[in-house]
């Protein structure tokens, strides 16, 4: 038998990490660690208000989005993070009644922020609800799901980057073009996560087309060569920060060919993304 991630782990540590991707404060952290990464690179400084409000806003859109109901989250398995805000509602609502507290409180001390949030939400809710025209949601719609998240968590990113506009077009295109591809690994290894679910509700993705075996073996080779993309665009200083999360990527795919990927492990992997960035920061800062 295959051992689960929380059977090496110790129990405090893998419920934590379990209830850090359920919550989707593993998956926020990811997702928003981009941001001061692209601030610092491009403007040369981070704005800490900026990147709060980032982090508190893309962590009640992931929450929002478990706690919707909808056909591939049917299933009750263990990974799965709609089942799990069915089982716990009332304080899933109450942490999404506290995010969106301390985001107002933070949009009442600096009003600038409402442009950013503005602009987030727009482009965020194209993919919680049905797309106009189509009359589908973006999931529904055949392999396009990873490559949207990928786009508007590099729209977000822009909208709360201040400074953006100032810094060299080149360099801008040349980091969002990688942070593109980072996320797009990311939420493209999530598919094998929910193929069954995903099965069931008739979606078409990425992960479904070869075996899972191969999608991982790609994965790792995917993440070899936008480390070396990484260093020869942004150069040794930035780029070394690319190459430690595409190594850890690697190592993740690796991992899972072996391993169940189950709640755990999606919050150690997302958490992984999130921490190696800090770290990076304070690299670059010193």
């Amino acid at each position: 038998m295959r051992a689960t991630m929380p059977a090496r782990l110790s129990a405090p540590l893998a419920a934590a990490l379990r209830v850090g991707f359920h919550s989707g404060l593993a998956s926020a952290l990811f997702v928003a660690g981009f941001q001061p990464y692209a601030s610092l690179v491009l403007t040369g400084g981070i704005d800490p208000v900026a990147s709060s409000s980032m982090l508190l806003f893309v962590w009640m859109m992931y929450l929002l989005d478990r706690l919707k109901t909808n056909p591939e989250d049917a299933h009750d398995a263990e990974a799965n993070a709609a089942a799990f805000t069915r089982r716990h509602r009332v304080g899933c609502w109450t942490l999404f009644a506290a995010l969106a507290t301390a985001e107002v409180v933070l949009v009442i001390e600096h009003p600038r922020l409402l442009r950013a949030i503005g602009l987030s939400l727009a482009v965020s809710v194209l993919y919680l609800v049905r797309l106009p025209l189509l009359g589908r949601r973006v999931k529904e719609i055949p392999y396009l799901k990873c490559f949207f998240l990928s786009a508007i968590s590099l729209v977000i990113v822009a909208s709360f980057t201040p400074g953006l506009e100032a810094a060299p077009p080149g360099r801008v295109v040349a980091v969002a073009g990688i942070c593109f591809l980072l996320y797009f690994l990311n939420f493209s290894l999530y598919d094998i996560k929910d193929l069954e679910g995903d099965a069931r509700a008739n979606l078409k993705t990425l992960a479904a087309l070869v075996p899972v075996p191969i999608f991982l073996r790609a994965h790792r080779l995917l993440s070899l060569l936008v480390l070396l993309l990484g260093l020869v665009v942004l150069g040794q200083g930035p780029g070394r920060e690319v190459a430690a999360v595409c190594l850890f990527h690697a190592g993740a795919s690796w991992w899972l060919e072996r391993h169940p990927f189950d709640a755990a492990a999606c919050g150690a992997i997302d958490a992984g993304y999130g921490l190696i960035l800090g770290a990076s920061l304070l690299r670059l800062v010193a």
